[in-house]
């Protein structure tokens, strides 16, 4: 990854892919198809190189709208849908490693050298059952060891890694919405002392989208957004924090996540 200024501009364009694909072709150990991705918070840009024994080729997006505009209806951008799908490419052995070494190794690193079932019958039950076996899973330390079990638990854990886990929620899908209505004009100035209540609820519905989710086995809707102290009669509203650098600090946000129903 490479973060630079103003992607939008055709020269820094061609500067920083060159400076990708260069980077990637020098590295002994990047080899296949490796994805290099240049950044400048408003634009982005993928760039895939290929390299095989007859030389290094590449190709590349142009500068994508990253961020969404101040006076943005819907938080979809092309270059957030890109890094999207890039991620989708992921094999989740990467993952799976990372969630490995966080754990300063304690987790065993996914090598297929050191399975824990090597020439038992549970070497030979199908992908599928361990992927059903992952549906009840909600710790990625214990996804670790399931992908240690055999060559077809590790299939299955990788691909469950590749989606994201909130709070032992994990998200498959995004459920359908449409766009957040703009701010209603108004010539109210009669309170100036803080906010707009229609500007903060217009941030707070943008800043909210529904899931389809797995937890426990069973598929459930979710309702993922900025935590607003909004009431939910009758329903388990799951209220966390996560850590926001911007600003040049580092702010606390608070998130909530809620099951809606079942799918």
């Amino acid at each position: 990854m490479r973060i630079t200024t103003h992607l939008d501009d055709e020269d820094i364009l061609k500067a920083s892919i060159g400076d990708l694909v260069h980077h990637i072709d020098t590295t002994w150990d990047k080899v296949g198809t490796v994805y290099g991705i240049a950044c400048s918070i408003f634009h982005c840009a993928i760039v895939r190189v290929n390299k095989d024994e007859p030389g290094t080729s590449f190709a590349h997006t142009p500068a994508l709208q990253f961020l969404p505009s101040f006076y943005a209806t819907t938080m979809y951008t092309p270059g957030i849908e890109a890094l999207s799908r890039l991620g989708c490419q992921a094999s989740g052995v990467e993952i799976l490693n990372a969630i490995s070494d966080a754990n300063h190794r304690r987790l065993p690193r996914v090598t297929h050298k050191e399975l824990l079932v090597t020439g038992s019958v549970a070497a030979k039950v199908p992908v599928e059952v361990w992927s059903r076996v992952g549906e009840f899973i909600t710790s990625p330390d214990d996804l670790v060891t399931l992908a240690s079990i055999s060559q077809r638990a590790t299939a299955a854990a990788t691909d469950i890694a590749r989606y994201p886990w909130v709070e032992k929620f994990r998200l498959v899908d995004v459920v359908s919405r449409g766009p957040v209505l703009p701010i209603p004009d108004t010539t109210d100035s009669s309170d100036v002392s803080g906010p707009d209540d229609n500007v903060l609820r217009y941030l707070y519905e943008l800043g909210r989208t529904k899931f389809t989710a797995v937890r426990g086995g069973r598929r459930v809707n979710v309702e993922l957004g900025q935590n607003n102290d909004k009431t939910f009669a009758g329903r388990r509203k799951i209220s966390f924090g996560v850590e926001n650098y911007h600003f040049g600090g580092c702010v606390r946000v608070a998130l909530y996540i809620l099951e809606l129903d079942d799918d």
